[in-house]
C-alpha cells in the first residue's frame, strides 16, 4: 500500500466546527486508512503534530516537505486558492486533485466586493492551475465530469497522448461509515423549547443559497402548525465570514420583519464536528433551498449528503445532481425554486404524515449503508494510490506553449520578411547588369544555334545509321526471345509434374496420418478398457478388504465375548471362595467359643475341618488352573488366526494400500 499525504487549506477540527472541505479530507483519509494505506494530513493552519485514528497530522510547510517524494508516494489536494502554493513549492510527486467543488463557478456566483479579483484569484486561476498540474482528478457527478472534461481538453490535458488514459473519475461526496448517535440535546430545551419539532436548515448561507424562500415558507407553515420551528445551524461561516455575514444579516432581518425570529425561525453558531450528529438526530427532516443556475447545476452539496448520513429526509430545490438522487431513491422531496407556497405544502405534508416520514428515513438508512458511504465510493482514489504515476504528457501541449510557439513563428516570419526585402533591393540593382549580360549572351546563343544546326544534321545522319543497326539487333533479340519462351514452357511442364508428385506424396502422407490417428484411437480405447478393468479389480480388492475388515471385527467381537465369559467365571469362583472362607471363619469362631469346655474334642474336629478345607482349596485351585489353561488356549488360537490373516494376500494388499494412502497424505 502507499504513503498518502492529504493537503488541507483549513484545519480539520477547528474549535468552531469543520467545513465541507475539511470533512471530505478527513473521511477520505479514514477510508484510505481502512484499506491499508498510511495517511498523513498536512494542515495549512496547523497547531501541533498529533495522531488521530492512525492518521498523522503535520504542518503544511514547504521547507519541511522539500523531500516529499522520499517520504510519500502520492498527494491529494482540494481545488482551491491554495493549489498555487502547493504546485509552485511542493509539486514533485503524483498528485490527485479533488474537483468536487467547482470553484470557478462558485467564484462567479459569489456576490462580494472586488468581484473581478475574487473570480480571477479564487476561481479561474486555481481551477486552471489544478487542471494543468494534477495527475489524476475526481469529481462528484456525471455533470461535473462533463464540465471538467471540456476544460481538460481546452487546456491540452486530454490530447493525442492521453486520449485513452482515464484522467478523471467520479467519487461522490459520500457519508461516513459510522452510524450517528446522540449523547445529549443541544438544541431542544436550549435554543428552542423542548416541545417544538425542529426543521433543520444546515450550514452556511452563501450567495448561491436561498434562505429567504425557506423563511417565507415557515410563515405559511406557522399558520397551520404551531409546534414546528426552523433552525439555521452554522449559517455564518467562521472560516469565510466575508462570504456569509451579509447573507445571514439579511435572512435574520427577513425573519424579524415577518415576526418569526426566535419564535419560529432560529439561528445557531457552527457546531464542532463531533457534535453535528445532534442537529440531525434532534430534527424531523432538513430543508435546503437555492436558486437554479450554473452553480446549482454543477454542485454536489456536502450538507445534503451529511443530512442523509444523519438519517434525515431532505426537502431541496430541483436542479442539481443530489436533487435527482433524492427523487430517484425516495429520500425526501424536491420543490421548484423560489416557491414558498410549494415548499410550505411539502413541509406540512411531512409534519402531518409521520408514517411516511419513517418510511423515508428507512430508505435513507438503506441508501447510505449500501450506496453512499466512503467505503463504497473510494475505489477510484484507492486504485490511483496503489499505482501512482506523474502524467509525463501534462506539459506537452498547453495553451501557453501554443501561444509561445505562435509568437516565435511570427518573429521568425518578420525576420524572414526583412531579409527578403533587403534581398529584393539588391536584386533590382543587379537586374540592369543582368539585362546587358543577357543581350551579349543572346548574340552568342545565335552563333551557337547555327553551329548546333550543322551538328544536328550530322547527328540525324548518324541516327539513321544507328536505327538500321537497332532493327538488325531487334530481329536477333526476337529470335532469342522465342527460344527462351520454348525453354520456359519446358520448365513449366517439369514444374507441373513436380507439383503432381508433391500432391501424391502429400496424399500418401495424409493417409499415413489417418492410419496413425486410427491406431492412436485404438490405443486410447485399449487404455480405456484397461483402466475400466483396473477400476473393477480395485473395486474387487476394496470389497475383499472390506470383508477382511468385517472378519477381523467379528473375530475381535468373539474374542471380547470369550474374555467376558472367562472374567465372569473367575468372578463367580471368587465369590464362592469368599463365601466358603466366610462360612469357615464363622464356624471357626463358634469352635473357639467352645474351646474352653471341650478343647480336645474341638482340636480333633478342627483338624478334620482343616483337612476338608484344604481339599476344597485344592479343588478350587485346580479349577482356576483349568480355566487359565483354557483362556491361554483361546488366546493362542486367536493369535494363530491373526497371524494367518496377516500372512494372507488380502491383508498384504490392505497394508500396501494403507502405506500408499499415508504417503499420499490421505491419512
Amino acid at each position: 500500500m502507499s504513503r498518502v499525504i492529504i493537503f488541507s487549506y483549513e484545519e480539520i477540527f477547528p474549535e468552531h466546527g469543520s467545513s465541507g472541505p475539511s470533512i471530505r479530507n478527513w473521511e477520505i483519509a479514514k477510508a484510505l486508512t481502512r484499506l491499508g494505506h498510511k495517511v498523513t494530513i498536512a494542515e495549512w493552519d496547523h497547531s501541533e503534530d498529533c495522531i488521530k485514528d492512525n492518521i498523522k497530522f503535520i504542518n503544511w510547510d514547504e521547507k519541511e516537505l522539500k523531500d516529499i517524494s522520499k517520504r510519500f508516494d502520492v498527494a491529494l489536494i482540494q481545488e482551491s486558492h491554495a493549489v498555487a502554493e502547493y504546485f509552485n513549492k511542493i509539486d514533485n510527486i503524483p498528485t490527485i486533485v479533488n474537483l468536487t467543488i467547482p470553484i470557478s463557478i462558485e467564484a462567479a456566483a459569489d456576490q462580494i466586493k472586488n468581484k473581478k479579483e475574487f473570480f480571477i484569484n479564487d476561481g479561474l486561476v486555481p481551477a486552471a492551475i489544478s487542471l494543468m498540474k494534477g495527475d489524476f482528478f475526481f469529481c462528484a457527478s456525471e455533470r461535473q465530469k462533463h464540465f471538467y472534461m471540456g476544460m481538460l481538453n481546452l487546456l491540452g490535458r486530454i490530447n493525442p497522448y492521453t486520449y485513452n488514459k482515464k484522467l478523471i473519475d467520479i467519487v461522490p461526496v459520500a457519508a461516513p461509515v459510522e452510524i450517528p448517535k446522540i449523547k445529549e440535546n443541544i438544541i431542544k430545551g436550549k435554543v428552542v423549547p423542548k416541545n417544538k419539532r425542529i426543521i433543520l436548515w444546515p450550514s452556511s448561507i452563501f450567495s448561491w443559497f436561498d434562505a429567504i424562500t425557506a423563511i417565507e415558507a415557515m410563515k405559511i407553515v406557522n399558520k397551520k402548525i404551531n409546534d414546528a420551528v426552523m433552525v439555521f445551524v452554522g449559517a455564518d461561516n467562521p472560516n469565510v465570514n466575508v462570504m456569509t455575514k451579509k447573507n445571514v444579516d439579511f435572512a435574520k432581518k427577513k425573519a424579524k420583519d415577518l415576526g418569526l425570529l426566535n419564535k419560529t425561525v432560529y439561528f445557531m453558531d457552527w457546531l464542532p464536528y463531533e457534535k453535528r450528529t445532534n442537529m440531525y438526530l434532534e430534527s424531523e427532516f432538513a430543508v435546503v433551498t437555492y436558486p437554479v443556475g450554473p452553480e446549482t447545476e454543477m454542485s454536489f452539496r456536502t450538507r445534503i449528503t451529511d443530512c442523509l448520513w444523519g438519517r434525515l429526509p431532505v426537502i431541496c430545490t430541483r436542479g442539481d445532481s443530489v436533487a435527482e438522487i433524492i427523487e430517484k431513491e425516495g429520500l425526501g422531496a424536491t420543490v421548484e425554486e423560489k416557491n414558498p407556497k410549494e415548499l410550505a405544502d411539502k413541509i406540512i405534508e411531512f409534519l402531518t404524515n409521520k408514517q411516511e416520514l419513517k418510511r423515508i428515513s428507512k430508505r435513507v438508512d438503506k441508501f447510505i449503508r449500501e450506496k453512499m458511504n466512503w467505503d463504497v465510493v473510494i475505489g477510484p482514489i484507492d486504485k490511483f494510490c496503489k499505482n501512482p504515476k506523474i502524467d509525463k504528457y501534462k506539459e506537452k501541449i498547453t495553451p501557453f506553449s501554443i501561444i509561445n510557439e505562435r509568437e516565435e513563428l511570427i518573429q521568425n516570419q518578420k525576420s524572414q520578411i526583412s531579409y527578403l526585402k533587403a534581398n529584393l533591393d539588391g536584386h533590382a540593382r543587379n537586374l540592369k547588369e543582368m539585362k546587358e549580360a543577357f543581350d551579349e549572351r543572346n548574340n552568342e546563343i545565335k552563333k551557337r544555334d547555327n553551329t548546333i544546326e550543322e551538328k544536328n544534321k550530322e547527328i540525324k545522319k548518324v541516327n539513321e545509321e544507328r536505327n538500321k543497326e537497332i532493327k538488325k539487333r531487334d530481329k536477333i533479340i526476337e529470335m532469342l526471345e522465342k527460344e527462351k519462351n520454348k525453354e520456359i514452357k519446358k520448365k513449366e511442364t517439369i514444374v507441373k509434374e513436380w507439383n503432381k508428385e508433391i500432391k501424391r506424396i502429400n496424399d500418401e502422407r495424409n493417409n499415413d496420418i489417418k492410419k496413425r490417428d486410427s491406431v492412436i484411437d485404438d490405443l486410447n480405447k485399449e487404455i480405456k478398457r484397461i483402466n475400466e478393468e483396473r477400476n473393477k479389480e480395485i473395486k474387487k480388492r476394496d470389497s475383499v478388504i472390506d470383508d477382511l475388515n468385517k472378519e477381523i471385527k467379528r473375530i475381535n467381537e468373539e474374542r471380547n465375548k470369550e474374555i467376558k465369559k472367562r472374567d465372569s467365571v473367575i468372578e463367580k469362583i471368587n465369590e464362592e471362595r469368599n463365601k466358603e472362607i466366610k462360612r469357615i471363619n464363622e464356624e471357626r469362631n463358634n469352635e473357639i467359643k467352645k474351646r474352653d469346655s471341650v478343647i480336645e474334642k474341638i482340636n480333633e474336629e478342627r483338624n478334620k475341618e482343616i483337612k476338608k478345607r484344604d481339599i476344597v482349596i485344592d479343588d478350587s485351585n485346580k479349577e482356576i488352573k483349568r480355566i487359565n489353561e483354557e483362556k491361554n488356549n483361546v488366546i493362542k488360537n486367536l493369535n494363530n488366526q491373526l497371524e494367518e490373516i496377516k500372512s494372507s494376500r488380502g491383508y498384504k494388499i490392505l497394508t500396501k494400500i494403507h502405506k500408499a494412502r499415508k504417503k499420499m497424505g490421505l491419512i
